[in-house]
């Protein structure tokens, strides 16, 4: 079993480096564009609800948010009708740099799934749903 979780490790190292040199030319960084995959699919959200979504921490939201901006990715603003909440929404660039990225992963998806029947993909997914809902009912204490 301990091999399987290693070879887990090795697969998802090897994934995150790729991500990350193929984020760099658009000055993304890692978790930045699943904050683009979500506000894709809303007008707008606040930071809370960003925050709430992934369960990160605000000051985690705001700084990456205030990167995003920078680059021009999303804009900010007051809510009209509560002016402590701040908004946030893609910008065209944004929802370019969003397209971009879904095509990517699609065309790497498929390279690197190559070869795998639609059964085993299947399969997998069980399996790895399986992991995850018993890496989320891990006891917190275990790990401090």
């Amino acid at each position: 079993m301990y091999d399987v979780f290693v070879l887990m490790q090795e697969v998802m190292r090897h994934s995150h480096k790729l991500m990350h040199k193929n984020l760099e030319p658009y000055g993304l960084y890692k978790g930045q564009p699943k904050i683009l995959g979500l506000l894709s699919h809303h007008e707008s959200l606040s930071k809370k609800e960003i925050a709430e979504k992934f369960k990160l921490a605000m000051p985690t939201v705001t700084k990456t948010i205030e990167r995003l901006e920078k680059n021009g990715f999303v804009s900010t603003f007051q809510d009209s009708t509560d002016k402590r909440r701040t908004l946030v929404r893609l910008t065209e660039k944004g929802q370019s740099i969003h397209r971009e990225l879904i095509e990517f992963k699609r065309s790497y998806s498929e390279t690197i799934f190559e070869g795998i029947s639609h059964e085993e993909l299947s399969q997998m997914k069980a399996v790895l749903e399986k992991v995850k809902s018993n890496v989320l009912e891990y006891p917190h204490e275990k790990n401090d």
